[in-house]
């Protein structure tokens, strides 16, 4: 005679539910380290209420990495001297909850100082779509930062208008630097020594100072640190680029500055 088999039936609800309890018990005793509070996103400016800037405030030069841990930037008209310009993307109306006025067109662009540069998410209005013809590496911009989400993960710059050529982009820019070697941070043993910035990931700004991951480049390859900075270092932050030495040591499971 066949034996028919037993089906056993399962709760799903019930086993979700004990997961849930299960598992923040289980990680919170994973690491020494304590929480970090993260500082809130600036959110939208109202750009109609800020007052207008002189041509000479519009003349300096934006980082756009700035903008997530110096809120009186936003809404402020600064240059951007383009390195870097990616595709250009229509802004489909899906994504009107990103921005506070959708936008025609974005692209992923790279802005310079003198020192240090940044990624930027860069809107493009459609009374200004014209303008992007000229568009480029090599370009000077009018941009200003308006606290959007954005759909980059990016800060979220739109263009205001055109302004003229930078002759020395690729020659002065900090992207093309050759980096040495520094030391490997991957090895735990390695408690202080010197990071020879490869590349630069997105800053996360906290109630009190910023966290800055880093890759370190050394013999063998990179290694990533996130380095903590005290709420007085935040502008030392724009100065750490690639091809920048940065001392830092750990402590308590975290990297802070030294100096640079």
């Amino acid at each position: 005679m066949a034996i028919k088999p037993q089906h056993t039936k399962v709760d799903f609800a019930l086993i979700v539910a004990l997961l849930s309890l299960a598992i923040p018990a289980l990680t919170s005793g994973c690491g020494s380290e304590e929480e970090l509070a993260i500082a809130p996103p600036p959110g939208h400016v109202d750009l109609e209420t800020l007052p207008e800037e002189d041509d000479e405030a519009q003349l300096e030069l934006l980082n756009p990495r700035a903008l997530r841990f110096d809120s009186n930037l936003l809404g402020r008209t600064r240059t951007c001297r383009l390195l870097h310009v990616g595709t250009v993307e229509n802004v489909q109306r899906r994504s009107a909850s990103f921005y506070r006025i959708l936008p025609s067109r974005r692209a992923t662009v790279r802005c310079a100082t003198e020192r240090s540069s940044g990624l930027a998410e860069l809107t493009i209005s459609k009374e200004l779509v014209e303008e992007l013809d000229d568009l480029g590496p090599g370009r000077e911009i009018l941009v200003r930062g308006t606290g959007d989400r954005g759909v980059r993960d990016l800060p979220v710059i739109e263009l205001v208008g055109m302004r003229g050529e930078w002759e020395a982009h690729r020659r002065s820019s900090p992207i093309y630097a050759a980096v040495p070697s520094g030391a490997d941070f991957g090895d735990s043993s390695v408690d202080f020594g010197v990071c020879a910035v490869e590349h630069v990931a997105h800053p996360t700004r906290l109630e009190e100072g910023l966290l800055l991951p880093l890759a370190c480049r050394h013999a063998a390859g990179n290694s990533w640190i996130t380095l903590r900075l005290e709420e007085r270092d935040l502008n030392r932050a724009l100065d750490i680029e690639r091809g920048t030495q940065v001392s830092v040591e750990r402590a308590n499971g975290r990297f802070r500055l030294r100096h640079l």
